[in-house]
């Protein structure tokens, strides 16, 4: 039983693992394009999409999980920080992170 228990864990953790990759990836270069990265406050960061590459298709499979080598996830993030007139501000915007290298290959401020 304890064995089991090692193993949901180690499971749990490497599974886990990807998702705090990316955020730190997002919040990393949301930072880097702030007024003002010291005022920077997470509210929430969650995955929106998936897509999927399937080697038959010209374009990626999207939210297809399983469908072949994942290729990119969409995730959401709401943040407080410092607008350019020093005021605190509520703010969301959307990344495009590349799985093979962990990099945000697109970006955008929701509204």
């Amino acid at each position: 039983m304890r064995k089991i228990l090692v193993v949901i864990t180690l499971l749990f953790l490497v599974s886990c693992s990807g998702s705090n990759q990316d955020e730190k990836v997002c919040t990393d270069y949301l930072k880097s394009n702030l007024n003002d990265a010291s005022s920077f406050e997470m509210v929430e960061f969650f995955p929106v999409d998936s897509t999927w590459n399937t080697g038959t298709h010209e374009k990626p499979v999207i939210n297809k999980e399983g469908a072949g080598e994942l290729f990119h996830i969409e995730y959401r993030m709401k943040y407080r920080a410092n607008n350019a007139m020093g005021a605190k501000v509520l703010a969301a915007h959307q990344f495009f992170v590349d799985q093979q290298n962990h990099t945000v290959i697109s970006d955008g401020k929701l509204e």
